[in-house]
């Protein structure tokens, strides 16, 4: 029979194989202009045109989208 190292050492070993064969998904991550960042963001479009966000105080409209915290 199997002792107990050796099948601590097989659950190690198919785990490091399961996890490089199953792939992991790519999360997207928005990044939401600051006026910290704003001089150093730089979006490209699909047709290729750059633009370059220009961060002004605006007050607040019942309508506006709260932006997610980011890390």
């Amino acid at each position: 029979m199997w002792d107990m190292a050796a099948c601590v050492v097989a659950g190690f070993v198919i785990g490091l194989l399961v996890n490089m064969l199953v792939p992991v998904g790519i999360r997207k991550a928005v990044v939401f202009p600051t006026p910290a960042n704003a001089q150093s963001i730089v979006y490209q479009d699909v047709a290729g045109v750059c633009h370059a966000p220009k961060i002004t105080n605006t007050d607040c409209v019942p309508g506006a989208r709260p932006i997610p915290v980011q890390a």
